[in-house]
């Protein structure tokens, strides 16, 4: 029987991004079902909640842009240091990860609590909407740190290729979560009814949890790589090349957040039944792109390895298998949303006007999901093979040159309804599919043109 590193290597591709990412979606799943779940329990208390929690959502993605910049960082070099056989420097990243995201996080939650006021009002947030909204946020600050040590002990366990652990991990968190949010959010049995504030604090109690579990797991267990405290050294050129591929993944998902936070000002501008189905369509737009981040997360990973090995043409393979199968199964996916999306919103609010605006979204918005996934796809190749620049300015050209300047061109200059917003995110997936596919080809032909391989060795420099 082949170890994982040999199936990584050698195996069937097909067969290794299944069993790779296959536990990455179902864990993913179960925190989409969270999403859901908790979206559906905010939306009982009201329109208001329902668009508060919108205005909320792009200020937590980009907590999650912030743990997921040192994640991928952390895991495309973990897996090409594994590649390459390099066990030990391996081990001596992980406490690199962990000291790098217990500093930022930090940081983050001191920011956030000072300025979070001034943050909502900058995106468009006003009265009982931005009370509600502060509410759940300065809960969310003060506890962040759980949220970024979980993000980063599921990066170190993607870089090794330890999906299923990772997949446990995840789902502990969903569950905890899930059976805490009806307690605290209404005031079930003996628990006190907080609303907004319990719903946040369900999030961080279950993040903590999770978080101390595995950490457990990595002091005790027989894990692949485990934390060996003893082995610590500092190494500035660790730290570096984390942040050479995690900050450019940092900026663009930063860049994705604060876009949302500027789709969801010119959504204000229709009312808070708009911003509720803008809120509501991005977080069941989270089914659609399952796949696609299981794929990608398992694609930095195993392209990873085999970029370590000095393996460019099976990482072209691996490439060129993972777009086919992912632009199928999100167009597909996306069809689905396009025949029947007022099933998906009537479940969640029962105002004409939201269901209106929802199902409009995604009669628009569901046609760009196989380019989406062209997108995530691409973008996780580049980066196991330690490029992560394209992320950025992908994401820079996706939103601020085309899709939010074509929403604002739309809404504000030719007066059009919500649609003006949705064809600009339509715009901005195709041109994110589009582009990520087109930049990682012609990456692959160029290290081909120099040799790369040949010289390459994944720990000289650290």
């Amino acid at each position: 029987m082949m170890t994982k590193k040999e199936e990584i290597l050698r195996g069937s591709i097909f067969k290794t991004l299944v069993k790779l990412s296959a536990p990455i979606i179902i864990g993913m799943l179960m925190h989409t079902t969270f999403n859901i779940v908790d979206t559906y329990f905010i939306s009982q208390l009201g329109t208001d909640s329902l668009a508060a929690i919108s205005f909320t959502f792009p200020i937590f993605m980009f907590i999650i842009a912030i743990g997921n910049g040192i994640a991928v960082g952390g895991s495309s070099l973990i897996s090409r240091l594994l590649g390459a056989g390099q066990e030990e420097k391996a081990i001596n990243t992980i406490i690199h990860i962990i000291l790098l995201t217990l500093l930022i996080s930090l940081l983050f939650s001191i920011v956030g609590r000072i300025f979070a006021h001034q943050i909502f009002s900058f995106i468009g947030a006003t009265g009982s909407i931005k009370a509600l909204s502060l509410e759940y946020m300065q809960i969310i600050f003060s506890g962040s740190i759980f949220i970024f040590i979980f993000i980063a002990f599921d990066g170190i366990l993607r870089g090794q290729g330890n999906m299923t652990t990772a997949m446990f991990n995840l789902s502990i968190a969903t569950v905890i979560n899930i059976v805490l949010d009806p307690l605290l959010i209404f005031g079930w049995g003996v628990f006190p009814a907080l609303e907004m504030q319990g719903a946040a604090l369900a999030t961080i109690i279950a993040q903590a949890i999770a978080s101390s579990c595995i950490l457990i797991y990595f002091l005790k267990s027989n894990n692949v790589l485990p934390i060996k405290i003893s082995s610590f050294k500092l190494n500035l050129n660790i730290i570096t090349e984390i942040i050479k591929i995690g900050f450019p993944a940092f900026i663009s998902q930063a860049i994705f957040s604060v876009a949302l936070g500027f789709f969801n000002k010119l959504a204000s501008i229709f009312g808070p039944a708009v911003v509720a189905a803008f809120g509501l369509g991005f977080r069941l737009d989270s089914i659609a792109v399952l796949p696609g981040i299981g794929l990608a997360a398992a694609m930095i990973t195993m392209i990873g390895y085999n970029y370590g090995a000095q393996q460019l043409g099976r990482v072209k393979e691996i490439t060129i298998l993972g777009l086919k199968l992912i632009f199928t199964v999100m167009s597909l996916i996306g069809l689905v949303f396009f025949i029947i999306p007022e099933f998906f919103i009537k479940f969640f609010d029962s105002n004409p006007e939201v269901i209106k605006y929802g199902v409009q979204y995604f009669r628009y918005v569901s046609l760009s999901y196989g380019f989406l996934g062209l997108g995530f796809v691409s973008i996780a190749a580049l980066q196991g093979i330690g490029y992560g620049a394209p992320a950025f300015f992908n994401n820079l050209i996706r939103f601020g040159i085309i899709g939010l300047p074509l929403s604002w061109l739309l809404v504000t200059l030719f007066n059009t309804s919500p649609v003006g917003i949705w064809v600009g995110m339509v715009a901005s997936n195709l041109a994110y599919g589009i582009i990520s596919t087109i930049w990682f080809f012609a990456k692959i032909r160029y290290e081909k043109s120099l040799k790369v391989t040949q010289q390459y060795s994944a720990g000289d420099s650290y």
